[in-house]
C-alpha cells in the first residue's frame, strides 16, 4: 500500500487505510481535543474517505489529507462555543494535578480557546502544525496543500495576530 495509487473506494484499501494511519492521526488530534471528540472526528474523516471514494497518489498524500481534515474539525470543535474546552480539561479531572498546575493549565486553556476564535482556520492551523506538532516549513506546506512561500507569508500574518493577542493581554 505504500507505492501506488490509494483507492478509498475500495473496502480493503480503506481498511487497511485505517490501520496504517488511525492512531497518529487520533494522536495527533487528542493533543488539540479530548479523546471522545478526537475518536468522532477521525472516525467522521474517515466516513468521508469512504463515502466520497477518494483516491490519493500515495500513503503520504493519503495521512495529509487526513491530518489536515482532522486538525480543522478540531479547531472548528474548539470554535464552537458548547465545546470551547480542549484536551486539558481531560486532565484538569485527573485527581494527580496540583492545584497551581491546575490553575495553570486552566489559565492556558482559556488562554487557546480565545486565541483560536481570533485566529482564520488557516492561521490556527498554522499554529497547530508549527508551535503544536513541531512540523517544518515544508511539512507544513505539504499537509495545507500551498507552497512554502504562502506558508511564509501565513507566517507573518500570525506571527503579527499573536503578537498583538499578546500585547492586549498584558495591558488587560
Amino acid at each position: 500500500m505504500d507505492d501506488g495509487e490509494i483507492d478509498c473506494g475500495n473496502e480493503r484499501t480503506i481498511h487497511m487505510l485505517y490501520l496504517k494511519l488511525a492512531r497518529p492521526a487520533l494522536g495527533k488530534t487528542m493533543n488539540l481535543v479530548n479523546s471522545s471528540a478526537a475518536e468522532e472526528i477521525l472516525q467522521e474523516v474517515f466516513t468521508k474517505l469512504w463515502h466520497n471514494k477518494m483516491k490519493f497518489p500515495n500513503i503520504k498524500s493519503a495521512y495529509a489529507f487526513v491530518y489536515k481534515c482532522c486538525t480543522n474539525a478540531a479547531i472548528d470543535y474548539m470554535r464552537n462555543r458548547n465545546h470551547s474546552h480542549s484536551v486539558l480539561d481531560d486532565e484538569i479531572k485527573s485527581s494527580s494535578i496540583s492545584p497551581d498546575d491546575l490553575e495553570q493549565k486552566m489559565l492556558i486553556r482559556d488562554l487557546w480557546a480565545k486565541t483560536v476564535k481570533l485566529l482564520t482556520a488557516d492561521e490556527a492551523a498554522l499554529f497547530i502544525y508549527r508551535q503544536i506538532e513541531g512540523l517544518s516549513q515544508d511539512e507544513v506546506a505539504e499537509v495545507m496543500h500551498i507552497s512554502r512561500r504562502s506558508v511564509n507569508r501565513l507566517q507573518e500574518k500570525l506571527d503579527f495576530k499573536l503578537e498583538k493577542i499578546r500585547s492586549i493581554n498584558h495591558v488587560g
